[in-house]
């Protein structure tokens, strides 16, 4: 992994959000640039994974909790999902609240993360449900901090 990658935006990772990452962690960790970079990263140097992985991999077990929701809409597709699999939305509230945003690709988890810390920006949460048949389907979680209701949604409702 080259550190420089996570300061800077290189014409390789141009629009990246590691640059915007580095500075949110340092703020909300209270550390010195530095000490919080080697701290956390630096026994990763010799990783051979792409640099957005450990970002992503350092978010997914460093979670932060989403600001308070203030209303919560269930879109048909949804209601009839969660009540056909007896899944209760406060269930996936709880682990949006926590910081658990599901399965998200590594750069959206980046994102969502800074979303998180900033309060400032969409934030997606998948949560994959194992149905009773042994198939896998995912249930959605899109919160707008701005907007004055979180939307609990299948997929195709988007």
């Amino acid at each position: 992994m080259n550190y420089r990658q996570l300061l800077e935006e290189t014409l390789e990772y141009s629009g990246s959000p590691f640059k915007h990452f580095y500075k949110k962690m340092v703020e909300k960790y209270g550390a010195q640039p530095g000490s919080f970079f080697v701290g956390n990263f630096s026994a990763l140097s010799d990783d051979p994974r792409h640099v957005e992985t450990i970002v992503a991999e350092f978010t997914r077990n460093n979670p932060v909790l989403v600001p308070t929701i203030k209303m919560v809409a269930i879109t048909p597709g949804a209601a009839e999902f969660m009540d056909a699999n007896g899944i209760k939305p406060n269930d996936l509230l709880d682990r949006l609240y926590s910081g658990d945003i599901g399965t998200v690709c590594d750069y959206d988890q980046i994102q969502n993360y800074l979303s998180i810390l900033s309060n400032d920006a969409r934030i997606l949460a998948v949560y994959p449900i194992k149905l009773k048949n042994n198939t896998v389907e995912n249930i959605w979680i899109i919160h707008y901090p701005e907007a004055p209701e979180t939307t609990i949604l299948m997929p195709d409702e988007y």
